[in-house]
C-alpha cells in the first residue's frame, strides 16, 4: 500500500504530465496556425487570378462599383457602349494568360530575357489587332448608324433654319418641311455609302481608344516578367519560408513556478 508522500509523487507526475501534454498541444495549434498563415501569404503572393479578373473588367469595360458592404462590384454597361467584342476579350485574355501565371512569377529572367519576351509579346498582340480588328472591335449595328445619320440631317436643318433667321427670314412651318425635303432628295442616292461610312469613322473611333487598353495590357505583362528578375519571387517567398521556420521552432516546456519552485514546498 502506497504512503502518503507515494501518493504525492504520484500525483506530481501526472499533473507535470499533464502540463507537457498541454504545452505541447499549443504549440502544435500555433504550429499549425502559423503553417496555415504562411501558405495563406505564399498563396496571395503567387495569385494572379485576381490580376486577371481585373484585367478582364478593363477589357470589358465594367463599370467599378461598391456593394452595400463597401466591397468592389463590376457592372456590365450596355454593349453598344463597349469596344471590343466577346471575341476580342476572350483573344486578348488567352494571350494574357499564356504570359501571366505562377510560372513565369516563379521563373528567373535577366534583362536580355526579359525585354525579348516582352518584344514578342507585344509583336504577338500587335499582330493579332491588325489581322482581326473587324473582329476584335465591336462594329457598330445598323440602327445606331441610322440614328447617327439622322441626327446629321437634323443638325443640318437646324443650321439652314440658323441661317434664315441670321438674315432676317424665319421659315414656317412650310419651309421647314421644303429644308427637310431637300435633305433627303440629296441624300436619296447616297444613303447606303453614308451608312458604311459611319461604320468605318464608329471603328476608328475604337481603334484610337484601344491604345490605351494595349498600354495597360502590357503594363500587367511587364510587370510579372519584372517580380521574376533574377528570381525575385521565388527568393522572396524562400526568405519568407526561412524566417518563419527559425520563429516557429519549438521552445523547451518550463513548469510553473520556475527551476526552484521545490523550496516552497
Amino acid at each position: 500500500m502506497l504512503n502518503q508522500e507515494e501518493y504525492e509523487g504520484i500525483a506530481r507526475d501526472v499533473a507535470l504530465a499533464s502540463e507537457t501534454q498541454e504545452g505541447a498541444a499549443k504549440q502544435a495549434a500555433q504550429r499549425y496556425y502559423e503553417q496555415e498563415a504562411d501558405k495563406g501569404l505564399a498563396e496571395a503572393q503567387l495569385d494572379v487570378e485576381t490580376i486577371k479578373d481585373n484585367l478582364f473588367h478593363l477589357l470589358s469595360q465594367d463599370k467599378m462599383t461598391r456593394g452595400e458592404e463597401g466591397e468592389i462590384c463590376f457592372k456590365s454597361i450596355p454593349f453598344k457602349d463597349r469596344i471590343l467584342t466577346d471575341w476580342g476579350v476572350d483573344k486578348i485574355m488567352k494571350n494574357v494568360n499564356f504570359y501571366v501565371n505562377k510560372n513565369n512569377l516563379l521563373s528567373s529572367y535577366d534583362e536580355k530575357q526579359i525585354d525579348r519576351l516582352m518584344f514578342r509579346f507585344v509583336t504577338e498582340l500587335n499582330d493579332m489587332v491588325l489581322l482581326h480588328y473587324k473582329k476584335l472591335f465591336r462594329e457598330a449595328t445598323f440602327e445606331e448608324c441610322k440614328n447617327i445619320l439622322l441626327n446629321r440631317m437634323e443638325n443640318k436643318k437646324k443650321l439652314k433654319i440658323f441661317a434664315l433667321e441670321v438674315l432676317g427670314k424665319k421659315p414656317n412651318a412650310t419651309q421647314e418641311k421644303e429644308i427637310e425635303r431637300e435633305l433627303l432628295d440629296e441624300m436619296e442616292n447616297r444613303i447606303e455609302k453614308e451608312i458604311s461610312k459611319i461604320k468605318e469613322e464608329q471603328l476608328k473611333e475604337k481603334i484610337r481608344d484601344y491604345g490605351m487598353l494595349t498600354s495597360e495590357i502590357e503594363a500587367v505583362v511587364y510587370a510579372t516578367f519584372n517580380r521574376a528578375w533574377r528570381g525575385e519571387e521565388r527568393a522572396s517567398l524562400r526568405r519568407h519560408t526561412n524566417i518563419s521556420e527559425v520563429f516557429g521552432k519549438v521552445q523547451p516546456i518550463q513548469k510553473s513556478g520556475g527551476p526552484f519552485s521545490w523550496l516552497g514546498r
